[in-house]
């Protein structure tokens, strides 16, 4: 009877978790910052695009900083923070084509909105971005960008 109790509680928390991460996926930063109901469909463009360009400029900024980072850091040779420096841009490389095919090809089948398949890209491209750079934060808390 023990045995059974306890797999119903696994379950439980399983379904649970699943529900938590679905609703959180279904959270998605780029939707709150042009409201589609609120703006033409031009500005709601123009809006995800100013704000695509705004989000990747941060994110270069980013990047920026924290090689200004790596360059103050003490104890590390020359060549050592080139070498970080150097795997933080091919990291970077690598995460922004992954990125990219996620959110350039992965939507165009997979998002409910057929008619809007560029909105969607963007939408994907600001969250993936967004992520980053609370990755970024929580990995240099130097970061004060």
């Amino acid at each position: 009877m023990q045995i059974l109790w306890r797999l119903g509680v696994l379950i439980a928390s399983g379904v649970l978790a699943l529900h938590a991460a679905q609703a959180q996926s279904m959270e998605r930063i780029g939707d709150g910052l042009c409201d589609v109901r609120k703006l033409s469909p031009k500005d709601y463009t123009d809006c995800l695009r100013k704000a695509q360009e705004n989000s990747d400029r941060d994110l270069r900024e980013r990047i920026t900083a924290i090689g200004t980072i790596i360059d103050k850091t003490s104890g590390l040779q020359g060549t050592q923070k080139t070498r970080w420096k150097k795997a933080l841009d091919d990291n970077q490389g690598l995460w922004v084509r992954f990125r990219n095919a996620e959110c350039q090809e992965m939507t165009v089948f997979e998002s409910g909105n057929k008619t809007r398949i560029a909105e969607e890209q963007r939408i994907c491209i600001l969250d993936y971005n967004q992520r980053r750079m609370t990755e970024f934060k929580q990995r240099y808390p130097a970061l004060s960008l």
